[in-house]
């Protein structure tokens, strides 16, 4: 993921995301369902989680803990207080 490469020198973190495998990848483009804005928020949350708890990196448990909604998220979020 070329974009998360581009971010990796912006996170205020010690230790940037790792490149660990295609796993890390996938994950990333799932949870931002693919679009660069969703993946910066997507990220920053994660930097955030990974402060918060000590870890010093963005990694999968940070990803997970990253206080993110994704686009659909919202939508279906938004949907049901519409009803």
């Amino acid at each position: 993921m070329r974009a998360a490469g581009q971010l990796r020198g912006r996170a205020p973190v010690a230790a940037p995301l790792a490149d660990r495998g295609p796993g890390d990848g996938r994950l990333l483009l799932t949870r931002c369902e693919g679009t660069i804005g969703e993946l910066s928020t997507l990220l920053a949350d994660a930097a955030v989680a990974a402060i918060e708890t000590g870890e010093e990196a963005i990694n999968q448990r940070t990803l997970l803990l990253a206080g993110y909604a994704g686009v659909t998220e919202r939508r279906r979020t938004f949907e049901r207080e519409l009803t």
